[in-house]
C-alpha cells in the first residue's frame, strides 16, 4: 500500500504531465480533448453564464505552403499570443482544429464577446506584418442561446456564411491569369457581349483552379499526355452534361437530390454515426478541481491538505484524463505524445529505430464533393479498417509513458495520417506487413462509390536506414520528410481520382455557378 507521500508524489507527476499535454502546442492554448473532458463539464452547469466565440483563420494553409510548416506554426503562435492578450485573464482558448479555435468568456454575454472580437481583429491588423497577414473570422453567441454544442454549431455556421459571402482580395484570377485557358469567343459580338464572354472565361478558369486544388498536387505531380486528354474529356463532358441538364430544367435545386438522381452511387448519409453525445468521465466537481490545479501559478504545494481517499480519487481521474490527452479519437497514441515524449525517449535509448508512414488520400476532395460530416464518417471507417488490419499483424504498444526500446508503435498523426515506429532490427519483418495492410485496404476501395474506403498511400525507410537520434527536433523533422515522401506516392491515386464519384460531384458543385452565368 502506498503512503500518503507516495500518493502525493505520483499525483504531482500526473498533474505535471496533464499540464504539458493540455497545452501541447502554444502557451495557455488548450487541446480539444481538454475542452471535451474538463471544460465542458464545468460550463454545462446551468448556473454558469458565459459567451462563446468560434474562430477560423484565413489563409493559414497558404502561409504553410509558401513558407513551410515551421514558419506557419511560428506565425500562428504569435497570433495566438496576440489573441490571448486581447482577452480577459479568465478567458480560455482552445485549438479545436488546424485552423479553428474556441474562446470561452466566463460571466459574459454576446454583446461583451462582440467587443472582444473587435479588439482581436484590431490587434491582429496592427501586427499584420509580424504575422504575415494572417487574419481570422470570428462569430459569437452566449449561454442564453443553448448548450455549448448548440453554440459551436451556431457560430460555426455564421463563420462559414461570412467566408462564403466575402470576396477574396487576391483571387486566383489575379494570381494565375497567365496560365488560364481562353474561351473561343463567337464572332461579330458586341463589346458588352465580348466583356461577358471574358468574364465567363475567368469564372470557369477560377472554378477549375479551385476544383483542381482539391487534389492537393505535390511538386512532382506530373501528367502524361494521355492523362491530360482524359482529364480534359472529364472536364468538358461534365460541363456539357451539367449545361444540358440546366437548359432542360432537369437539374434539381437541391444538391443531395442531384446526387441521388443522376449517379448510380450516392453518399449514404444514414450511415453517419453521431459521436457528439459522448459522456464525460469527469463530474462537474472533479473537472472544477482539476482545472483549478492546472491554472494555478504556485504549483501543487497544498496537495498535503487532501486525505488519502481524495488523493486516490484524484489520481484515478488524472490517469483517465491523461489517457484522453495522449490519444486521439481513434484510440491511438497521438502526435502530441509523439512530439513531446516518445521522440525524446527513442533518442535517449540505444536502440536504432526505423519508420513507415501511412496516409489516406482524397479527403479534401471528399469534403468539397459532399460535406465534412460525411467525409469524417468515411475517414473514421477507413481509420478503423487500418487499425483492425494492423492489430492482426503487429503487436504494437498503445500505452503512454511505458517506453521499452523493443516496442513497436502506431501513432496517429491526425487527419488520416499514421506513423509506425519500430526497431531497425525488425524492419525486414515489419515492412512487408505494413505493405500487406495497405494493399488490403486499397483492394476494398471502389472510387465510383462515395461510401467506399479512402485510398491509402505509404512510404517505408530502407532496411539500411535508421532515424536520426542526435536530438528530438532532428528526429521529428525527419518524420516530416517521410510524410512528404508518402504524399508524393499519392500521385497515382490522385490522377485516378479524376474518374471518381468524388471528382464528379465536386466538379458539379464548382461549375454550377458558371453554368448559371452562361445561361
Amino acid at each position: 500500500m502506498e503512503s500518503k507521500d507516495e500518493l502525493t508524489s505520483n499525483l504531482i507527476v500526473l498533474l505535471n504531465r496533464i499540464k504539458t499535454f493540455s497545452c501541447p502546442e502554444y502557451k495557455d492554448v488548450y487541446t480539444k480533448s481538454y475542452f471535451e473532458e474538463v471544460v465542458k463539464p464545468i460550463i454545462t452547469n446551468p448556473e454558469n453564464t458565459y459567451s462563446f466565440i468560434f474562430g477560423d483563420f484565413n489563409k493559414l494553409g497558404v502561409i504553410n505552403d509558401v513558407h513551410g510548416h515551421d514558419f506557419g506554426n511560428r506565425v500562428l503562435e504569435i497570433a495566438m499570443r496576440i489573441i490571448k492578450k486581447s482577452l480577459p485573464n479568465d478567458s480560455l482558448i482552445v485549438r479545436a482544429g488546424g485552423d479553428e479555435i474556441y474562446i470561452v468568456l466566463p460571466n459574459s454575454n454576446k454583446e461583451i464577446a462582440d467587443k472582444y472580437i473587435a479588439k482581436i481583429n484590431n490587434n491582429l491588423q496592427q501586427n499584420a506584418v509580424t504575422i504575415s497577414g494572417l487574419s481570422i473570422e470570428l462569430a459569437s453567441s452566449d449561454s442564453t442561446y443553448g448548450d455549448i454544442d448548440s453554440l459551436i454549431k451556431i457560430t460555426d455556421n455564421e463563420v462559414n456564411n461570412i467566408k462564403a459571402a466575402r470576396k477574396e482580395s487576391n483571387s486566383p484570377a489575379d494570381i494565375l491569369a497567365d496560365d488560364f485557358l481562353d474561351l473561343q469567343i463567337p464572332k461579330s459580338v458586341s463589346s458588352q457581349e465580348e466583356y461577358s464572354w471574358n468574364e465567363l472565361n475567368d469564372f470557369i478558369n477560377i472554378s477549375i483552379y479551385e476544383f483542381l486544388k482539391n487534389f492537393r498536387p505535390s511538386k512532382n505531380f506530373e501528367f502524361k499526355p494521355q492523362q491530360i486528354v482524359d482529364s480534359a474529356d472529364f472536364v468538358t463532358n461534365s460541363f456539357l452534361c451539367l449545361l444540358n441538364d440546366k437548359l432542360d430544367n432537369q437539374l434539381p435545386k437541391n444538391f443531395e437530390s442531384l446526387m441521388k438522381n443522376d449517379y448510380p452511387y450516392s453518399p449514404n448519409y444514414d450511415n453517419i454515426i453521431n459521436n457528439k453525445n459522448k459522456k464525460n468521465n469527469l463530474s462537474t466537481d472533479d473537472a472544477i478541481l482539476i482545472n483549478a490545479l492546472m491554472v494555478r501559478k504556485k504549483g501543487f504545494s497544498d496537495l498535503n491538505d487532501f486525505s488519502e481517499d481524495e488523493l486516490k480519487k484524484l489520481i484515478h481521474n488524472s490517469e483517465n484524463l491523461l489517457d484522453q490527452l495522449t490519444k486521439d479519437h481513434t484510440g491511438l497514441l497521438n502526435k502530441h505524445y509523439f512530439r513531446l515524449s516518445l521522440a525524446q525517449q527513442i533518442c535517449n535509448s540505444n536502440e536504432k529505430y526505423s519508420a513507415s508512414y501511412v496516409s489516406f488520400s482524397g479527403l479534401k476532395l471528399s469534403n468539397t464533393a459532399y460535406d465534412h460530416s460525411f467525409s469524417d464518417y468515411r475517414l473514421d471507417k477507413s481509420n478503423k479498417l487500418l487499425i483492425d488490419e494492423t492489430s492482426k499483424l503487429l503487436n504494437y504498444t498503445n500505452t503512454a509513458f511505458d517506453f521499452n526500446s523493443r516496442n513497436i508503435y502506431m501513432i496517429s498523426q491526425g487527419g488520416g495520417n499514421y506513423l509506425y515506429l519500430y526497431p531497425k532490427s525488425m524492419s525486414k519483418d515489419i515492412k512487408p506487413k505494413i505493405s500487406s495492410i495497405v494493399n488490403k485496404i486499397n483492394d476494398k476501395v471502389n472510387i465510383k462509390d462515395p461510401n467506399s474506403y479512402l485510398e491509402t498511400s505509404y512510404y517505408s525507410m530502407s532496411d539500411t536506414e535508421s532515424l536520426p537520434t542526435s536530438s528530438s527536433k532532428q528526429f521529428i523533422r525527419y518524420i516530416r520528410a517521410l510524410k512528404e515522401e508518402t504524399n508524393s506516392n499519392k500521385n497515382s491515386f490522385k490522377k485516378n481520382l479524376f474518374k471518381s464519384a468524388d471528382a464528379y460531384f465536386a466538379f458539379k458543385k464548382s461549375m454550377c455557378n458558371c453554368v448559371d452565368y452562361y445561361i
